[in-house]
């Protein structure tokens, strides 16, 4: 009777174990820009992209997301593919075969790599929260991006909320969208700067930001709830359309340009306060301001 409750016991024990094994099993999450932009993974030139835990980010210049068509890792900044959700273990990088100007080829000698030109593909294996990359030359573009993550014991299933639109600095109203990887997850939301719980106001449709906030997001699902989105949203005033008939002023015109939102063919009116002729175009240049001063003229 002991033998047999010994052997049941050590029976439990191991599947005890391996129910641990199971759940410690490595997870993989694909980066794919054809399907990525547009479903609130990442906006067309962006300069990060996140998906269930894992982000790819840089400073302008060294990673994009072009229309879809195409990430770009730059040789003019680097980029860090970070996880929040347990030590990446393995990243692949597929492109281009070749040596053309955007093939795998220009990826360099970033330490730990193995490139394979043939098959387009560089190839990272290690332990680390993050990892820090860029091409040796001009720019790569990947097709996709594969990393694989080991689950920190604990760490939430559930994928951190992403926006539709960056937070950032703009003229005009936005409607921001959020979702959630995790199918059946619930979205709470926050404009208040508290971090939301499931008290507060559940995501139904697009939030309608026409004033100066920040949106903080959390998912939760079966007892689970994921890491906190944030992202604050400048509404800089424009009072007018920047038409014929309705120019902006040149306050509306600087904030447009603060804003950065790719100004042109908009009329602006002011009085000239300032001109001068440039004798090498046969041109004439203005300077106008609202006032008449040469204060803030443009």
């Amino acid at each position: 009777m002991k033998q047999k409750l010994l052997k049941t016991l050590v029976l439990l024990c191991a599947l005890i174990v391996g129910s641990a094994t199971s759940w410690a099993e490595d997870v993989i999450v694909t980066f794919n820009p054809s399907t990525d932009v547009g479903t609130g993974t990442a906006a067309s030139g962006s300069n990060s992209v996140s998906k269930n835990g894992i982000t790819i980010s840089c400073t302008a210049g060294g990673f994009a997301i072009s229309g879809g068509a195409h990430y770009r890792l730059a040789s003019s900044s680097k980029t860090t593919i970070s996880s929040t959700v347990g030590n990446i273990k393995k990243i692949v990088i597929t492109g281009p075969t070749g040596t053309g100007s955007n093939s795998i080829s220009k990826f360099g000698t970033n330490t730990g790599w193995t490139l394979n030109t043939t098959a387009g593909t560089a190839t990272w294996t290690g332990d680390a929260e993050s990892v820090t990359i860029s091409a040796k030359s001009g720019q790569v573009r990947p097709t996709s991006i594969a990393v694989t993550y080991t689950p920190t014991a604990g760490a939430s299933s559930i994928a951190t909320p992403t926006f539709s639109v960056d937070g950032g600095t703009y003229t005009k109203a936005q409607r921001v969208e959020l979702s959630c990887a995790t199918d059946g997850a619930t979205i709470y939301y926050t404009l208040d700067g508290l971090e939301p719980t499931e008290s507060s106001t559940a995501y139904s449709s697009a939030i309608a930001v026409s004033t100066t906030t920040t949106i903080k997001a959390k998912a939760f699902k079966g007892g689970e709830a994921s890491g906190v989105a944030t992202a604050t949203y400048t509404i800089l005033p424009v009072l007018h359309a920047g038409t014929v008939e309705d120019p902006y002023t040149v306050a509306d015109a600087r904030n447009a340009i603060d804003a950065n939102t790719g100004l042109e063919n908009v009329y602006v009116s002011g009085i000239v306060c300032e001109g001068g002729s440039s004798l090498s175009s046969g041109a004439m240049n203005y300077w106008i301001s609202d006032d008449g001063s040469e204060t803030d003229k443009f």
